[in-house]
């Protein structure tokens, strides 16, 4: 997946008002964790 996929998902979790983090492209821990959260 390429960094502006990446971004593009962590943008819509903080639009969705999940906190992924730093918007920066990178598929981290806390992007891991978000998509869990919108996951359940």
């Amino acid at each position: 997946m390429g960094n502006n996929a990446i971004t593009q998902i962590q943008q819509a979790l903080r639009n969705k008002g999940i906190d992924p983090g730093a918007i920066d492209g990178i598929w981290g821990r806390n992007t891991i964790a978000a998509v869990r959260q919108f996951q359940m």
